[in-house]
Protein backbone atom coordinates (compact mmCIF):
# COMPACT_ATOMS: atom_id res chain seq x y z
CA UNK A 1 0.00 0.00 0.00
CA UNK A 2 1.20 3.53 -0.63
CA UNK A 3 4.22 4.31 -2.78
CA UNK A 4 5.51 1.51 -5.00
CA UNK A 5 8.16 1.23 -7.67
CA UNK A 6 6.62 -0.61 -10.58
CA UNK A 7 8.40 -3.51 -12.21
CA UNK A 8 8.82 -1.40 -15.35
CA UNK A 9 10.77 1.21 -13.38
CA UNK A 10 12.89 -1.49 -11.75
CA UNK A 11 13.65 -2.91 -15.19
CA UNK A 12 14.67 0.53 -16.48
CA UNK A 13 16.98 1.09 -13.51
CA UNK A 14 18.56 -2.35 -13.97
CA UNK A 15 19.10 -1.70 -17.68
CA UNK A 16 20.61 1.68 -16.86
CA UNK A 17 23.06 0.05 -14.42
CA UNK A 18 23.92 -2.58 -17.03
CA UNK A 19 24.42 -0.24 -20.00
CA UNK A 20 26.04 2.78 -18.34
CA UNK A 21 29.57 1.27 -18.20
CA UNK A 22 29.23 0.01 -21.78
CA UNK A 23 28.33 3.51 -23.03
CA UNK A 24 31.24 5.06 -21.11
CA UNK A 25 33.75 2.54 -22.46
CA UNK A 26 32.42 2.97 -26.01
CA UNK A 27 32.65 6.75 -25.68
CA UNK A 28 36.22 6.69 -24.37
CA UNK A 29 37.31 4.19 -27.03
CA UNK A 30 35.70 6.26 -29.79
CA UNK A 31 37.42 9.43 -28.58
CA UNK A 32 40.79 7.63 -28.51
CA UNK A 33 40.22 6.38 -32.07
CA UNK A 34 39.18 9.88 -33.17
CA UNK A 35 42.33 11.44 -31.71
CA UNK A 36 44.48 8.74 -33.35
CA UNK A 37 42.84 9.28 -36.75
CA UNK A 38 43.28 13.04 -36.48
CA UNK A 39 46.94 12.59 -35.51
CA UNK A 40 47.49 10.28 -38.50
CA UNK A 41 45.78 12.72 -40.84
CA UNK A 42 47.84 15.71 -39.72
CA UNK A 43 51.10 13.75 -39.78
CA UNK A 44 50.53 12.10 -43.21
CA UNK A 45 47.94 14.31 -44.98
CA UNK A 46 46.23 11.12 -46.18
CA UNK A 47 42.55 12.02 -46.83
CA UNK A 48 41.13 8.66 -45.81
CA UNK A 49 42.19 9.30 -42.22
CA UNK A 50 40.07 12.45 -42.20
CA UNK A 51 37.09 10.53 -43.63
CA UNK A 52 37.48 7.98 -40.88
CA UNK A 53 37.81 10.75 -38.30
CA UNK A 54 34.54 12.32 -39.50
CA UNK A 55 32.74 8.99 -39.22
CA UNK A 56 34.15 8.39 -35.74
CA UNK A 57 33.22 11.96 -34.75
CA UNK A 58 29.61 11.19 -35.72
CA UNK A 59 29.81 8.01 -33.63
CA UNK A 60 31.16 10.00 -30.67
CA UNK A 61 28.28 12.49 -31.02
CA UNK A 62 25.71 9.69 -31.14
CA UNK A 63 27.16 7.86 -28.13
CA UNK A 64 27.32 11.14 -26.19
CA UNK A 65 23.68 11.89 -27.02
CA UNK A 66 22.61 8.36 -26.05
CA UNK A 67 24.58 8.53 -22.81
CA UNK A 68 22.93 11.85 -21.97
CA UNK A 69 19.49 10.35 -22.52
CA UNK A 70 20.41 7.32 -20.41
CA UNK A 71 21.54 9.54 -17.54
CA UNK A 72 18.24 11.48 -17.63
CA UNK A 73 16.14 8.37 -16.95
CA UNK A 74 14.58 8.58 -13.52
CA UNK A 75 12.15 5.99 -12.22
CA UNK A 76 8.78 7.50 -11.42
CA UNK A 77 7.25 6.98 -8.00
CA UNK A 78 3.86 5.38 -8.34
CA UNK A 79 0.89 4.66 -6.16
CA UNK A 80 -1.39 1.66 -6.57
CA UNK A 81 -5.05 2.73 -6.41
CA UNK A 82 -8.29 0.78 -6.06
CA UNK A 83 -11.46 2.23 -7.59
CA UNK A 84 -14.65 1.34 -5.72
CA UNK A 85 -18.11 1.94 -7.21
CA UNK A 86 -21.57 1.53 -5.72
CA UNK A 87 -23.70 -0.92 -7.70
CA UNK A 88 -26.88 1.02 -6.82
CA UNK A 89 -26.24 4.79 -6.95
CA UNK A 90 -22.97 4.87 -8.96
CA UNK A 91 -20.95 6.63 -6.23
CA UNK A 92 -17.21 6.20 -6.87
CA UNK A 93 -14.34 6.29 -4.42
CA UNK A 94 -10.60 5.86 -4.86
CA UNK A 95 -8.37 4.57 -2.13
CA UNK A 96 -4.93 3.06 -1.74
CA UNK A 97 -4.72 -0.53 -2.86
CA UNK A 98 -5.07 -3.05 -0.04
CA UNK A 99 -3.63 -6.54 -0.16
CA UNK A 100 -6.33 -8.89 -1.44
CA UNK A 101 -8.24 -6.35 -3.57
CA UNK A 102 -9.59 -8.03 -6.70
CA UNK A 103 -11.87 -6.95 -9.50
CA UNK A 104 -15.62 -7.23 -8.83
CA UNK A 105 -14.99 -7.99 -5.17
CA UNK A 106 -17.53 -6.50 -2.76
CA UNK A 107 -15.97 -4.13 -0.23
CA UNK A 108 -18.77 -3.07 2.12
CA UNK A 109 -21.79 -0.80 2.01
CA UNK A 110 -21.97 2.47 0.06
CA UNK A 111 -21.35 5.48 2.34
CA UNK A 112 -23.64 7.66 0.18
CA UNK A 113 -26.85 5.63 -0.19
CA UNK A 114 -26.27 3.06 2.60
CA UNK A 115 -28.08 0.39 0.56
CA UNK A 116 -25.75 -0.50 -2.32
CA UNK A 117 -22.56 -2.50 -2.18
CA UNK A 118 -19.19 -1.03 -3.00
CA UNK A 119 -17.54 -3.15 -5.70
CA UNK A 120 -13.91 -3.00 -6.88
CA UNK A 121 -14.23 -1.71 -10.46
CA UNK A 122 -10.59 -0.90 -11.17
CA UNK A 123 -7.04 -1.25 -9.94
CA UNK A 124 -4.54 1.13 -11.48
CA UNK A 125 -1.17 2.79 -11.02
CA UNK A 126 -0.92 6.55 -10.58
CA UNK A 127 2.33 8.43 -11.05
CA UNK A 128 3.10 10.90 -8.29
CA UNK A 129 5.57 13.76 -7.70
CA UNK A 130 4.49 16.04 -10.53
CA UNK A 131 4.28 13.51 -13.33
CA UNK A 132 2.31 14.59 -16.42
CA UNK A 133 -0.32 11.87 -16.59
CA UNK A 134 -2.66 11.17 -13.69
CA UNK A 135 -2.53 7.43 -14.10
CA UNK A 136 -2.97 4.51 -16.43
CA UNK A 137 -5.27 1.59 -15.94
CA UNK A 138 -4.10 -1.91 -15.30
CA UNK A 139 -7.55 -3.39 -14.71
CA UNK A 140 -10.48 -1.08 -15.12
CA UNK A 141 -14.04 -1.80 -16.12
Amino acid sequence: MGIHTSSVDETIVNLKKKWLPIYVVALVASIVILVALLYLYFSTNYDQYMSGALLVAMLVAYISWSLGRLLKIRPASTQLITLLKCDTCGYEEERNYAEGDALFQEKGVCPKCNSGKMVVMGIFVRKIEGQKSKGYSLFKM
